[in-house]
């Protein structure tokens, strides 16, 4: 397996930044630094809905897996084990560039997934392209980050049943205080770029032997706000 990534990655507490006490840099093959000194972003983040759609899978399986087919007959057609789950997906499109640390591209992959719960939670995931090897092929997958959103049933229920009636003409997402999203300090509350620190080991940082400091990876998810709405406009 062979991960795409441009430069190596440094962590380091040798920061001019009296705000914080670490940073993460991008280093090239000569080890030059590419760009600035990258700290953790806090602030929001918005994504515009492309896409949404509702999906209910059913799956079973026979006691006795094992079993063929000449063997089956309607005495034991009850004994399947069924089971479904429910899903809400979204297709995310970021107001701002995002791109992964060590890699210059933009990430182009980004979704929402809605599942039932007994705990509600939100958590988000994401990985570095690679090429891999499948049924002697060569096959490439590119970046990715995918939010996970578990919810109780009833409110599942209520998001889904807006989905399925298609009344929707208004869909946002908004992402804070998100563990593993990185950026340039900046003064203000918003910024043009972030780079992203996925949980994977391909993206490994370089540290000095006293270097304290845990580098925040993809996982938390300290707050966000899913938007479905539908509005009318009549003519007066």
């Amino acid at each position: 397996m062979e991960f795409h990534l441009d430069y190596s990655l440094e962590a380091s507490s040798e920061i001019d930044n009296s705000l914080y006490d670490w940073c993460i840099r991008e280093v090239d093959k000569n080890g030059n630094q590419v760009g600035r000194d990258q700290i953790p972003w806090q602030w929001g983040l918005h994504f515009r809905i492309s896409e949404l759609s509702y999906s209910y899978d059913v799956e079973g399986e026979g006691e006795d897996a094992l079993k063929s087919l000449e063997d089956m007959s309607e005495d034991n057609a009850d004994k399947l084990l069924l089971k479904s789950s429910e899903r809400i997906f979204a297709r995310l499109e970021p107001e701002t560039s995002f791109s992964m640390l060590g890699a210059e591209r933009e990430i182009n992959n980004f979704s929402l997934k809605v599942f039932k719960a007994d705990t509600e939670n939100c958590f988000i995931r994401g990985g570095v392209s690679f090429t891999a090897e499948v049924d002697f092929y060569d096959e490439t997958v590119g970046d990715f980050v995918q939010v996970y959103l578990a919810v109780t049933s009833e409110r599942f229920d209520a998001m889904s049943e807006l989905v399925k009636l298609r009344c929707l003409n208004e869909a946002s997402f908004m992402l804070s205080r998100v563990h593993g999203f990185y950026a340039d300090w900046s003064p203000g509350i918003s910024t043009n770029r972030v780079k992203v620190l996925a949980r994977g080991k391909e993206q490994r940082l370089n540290v000095s032997d006293d270097f304290g400091f845990k580098p925040l990876r993809l996982g938390h998810v300290g707050e966000f706000r899913l938007h479905l709405g539908s509005q009318q406009k009549f003519m007066i």
